[in-house]
């Protein structure tokens, strides 16, 4: 345990810049001896270093910081498309990620394309690559792609999405929790009649409701079906790309409602612009007479709404960062032949920011 703190030491300071390339670093030798250790267990702890592209051992010299221009392997990022703008942070937070580790990382955009994403996925046993950081399709033939990919014992991570039935190492935010977190705020605020809007076929935003759910019966209110709408499309392209404006006129059906909601929550992160355009149309005020939240704010657009919206913040240029971290690990093992190691699944959290168009629901209006 000590000598994989030790380890873990080693690499974040190279990883933050505190040792920099061609810095001398020790020999195992003295590091065995500063750390009380075996030779041998010093030296499978620094091979780990040295299988990262980190170190490189000098004969008759001892261990340095390998140069940040060599590049040791070649990731590929596979992004269904870059102008959704969260898309671009994970491309980022991967490359910063990988500067430090001696690895290349080239960006494949398919343009919202399904079939090409797929396609391209496919071939990447066939190329020159190491390894790949693919975002999510929440699509079920996108599934079987990388059922097909993990059969061929090629390196991936997998990122926004865990599967259900194939075991594949990956980055989540906390879909749940984060939903799950929504509904408690809201039911503090007084809010008995909350509507929840997003694409139920994408998984991780029905994991969002039944959070949102399960957070309302916590909270001794009724979780009333008909204020859940289901704005439909199959898979993340076609409901960024053909569905969104269905919200506006869904909105508007809600409000028209006998007893209508007194907060939206927006499941999917995506529709706050639209649902203000919906509600300014009809002359209803935000927050004092509808509260909103949105689950998150990738495409930055709360700068511009007025009040600014409650939402949940996601580190997207982190979950690229992560992925990366994994999969070093990941084309390690690979080259040792450790196919079957078990695989990890991390998340990343998220940060409150309640904005302006919450209030305490005083009354119910009429």
């Amino acid at each position: 345990m000590k000598c994989a703190e030790q380890i873990k030491d080693i690499r974040e300071a190279i990883l933050h810049g505190r040792l920099r390339p061609g810095a001398m670093v020790g020999t195992e030798f003295e590091f065995a001896q500063k750390w009380h250790l075996s030779r041998n267990t010093v030296r499978r702890g620094i091979e780990l270093l040295v299988n990262e592209g980190l170190l490189e051992r000098r004969p008759g010299k001892g261990l340095y910081v390998r140069a940040s221009h060599t590049s040791t392997r070649t990731v590929q990022l596979v992004l269904p498309d870059l102008t959704w703008s969260y898309m671009g942070l994970i491309a980022r937070g991967a490359k910063q990620a990988g500067v430090g580790r001696g690895v290349q990382v080239q960006v494949y955009d398919a343009h919202g394309e399904m079939d090409w994403d797929m396609e391209f996925i496919r071939q990447l046993p066939n190329g020159s690559t190491d390894g790949a950081i693919i975002a999510s399709l929440h699509h079920r033939q996108f599934s079987e792609v990388l059922f097909e990919l993990k059969s061929r014992a090629y390196p991936f991570v997998l990122v926004d999405q865990r599967l259900r039935d194939l075991e594949v190492p990956t980055v989540e935010i906390r879909n749940y929790d984060g939903g799950f977190f929504v509904g408690q705020q809201l039911a503090k605020l007084g809010h008995q009649r909350i509507a929840f809007l997003g694409p139920l076929n994408i998984y991780t935003v029905e994991q969002r409701l039944m959070g949102f759910r399960d957070a309302l019966l916590d909270e001794k209110v009724i979780f009333d079906r008909s204020l859940i709408v289901d704005l439909g499309g199959e898979g993340l392209a076609e409901w960024l790309q053909n569905r969104l404006e269905y919200a506006e006129d869904a909105v508007c059906r809600l409000m028209e409602l006998p007893s209508p909601p007194t907060a939206i929550f927006d499941g999917s992160g995506d529709l706050a612009p639209i649902i203000y355009r919906a509600l300014h149309k009809l002359d209803i005020s935000i927050p004092h007479r509808v509260s909103i939240v949105s689950f998150d704010d990738a495409a930055t657009y709360s700068q511009y709404l007025n009040p600014p919206v409650a939402q949940l913040k996601h580190a997207w240029c982190d979950i690229g960062c992560v992925a990366m971290d994994i999969l070093v690990t990941e084309m390690t093992n690979t080259a040792h032949n450790k196919h079957n190691e078990p695989k990890e699944h991390r998340f990343v959290d998220f940060e409150w920011l309640p904005g302006g168009s919450l209030a305490k629901l005083v009354s119910q209006p009429l």
